[in-house]
């Protein structure tokens, strides 16, 4: 019998919808990259116990795991830009509805 699994801090769609980020791909983005950086850590530990290899190598994997971080750190600036723009459409639309009725009123 086969069992579904499902990764560390991934989301279905049902879960995504319930959280009103079903179309929210950069959190999502970033969700599944916090999960690669936590299993960078835990590949890079257990890596750290194998003396033969180069220090160099495990530092290569401190990098990505740094690199992932900055990734993120990019992807949550632009988040806010975007989240911050849509919040002005909608009031700049709103006011633009609120002429549009006075006109009509008239």
């Amino acid at each position: 019998m086969a069992t579904k699994t499902k990764c560390f801090n991934q989301f279905d769609q049902v879960q995504l919808k319930e959280m009103g980020l079903d179309e929210d791909y950069i959190f999502q983005t970033l969700a599944y990259m916090g999960n690669a950086a936590h299993q960078m850590a835990w590949a890079t530990m257990t890596l750290h116990k194998a003396y033969d290899i180069p220090v160099e190598i495990k530092n290569e994997m401190l990098k990505m795991i740094q690199n992932i971080s900055d990734v993120q750190e990019l992807l949550r600036e632009n988040r806010k830009r975007i989240v911050e723009e849509k919040a002005f459409d909608k009031i700049y639309f709103n006011q633009l509805d609120q002429v549009k009725n006075e006109i009509v009123r008239c």
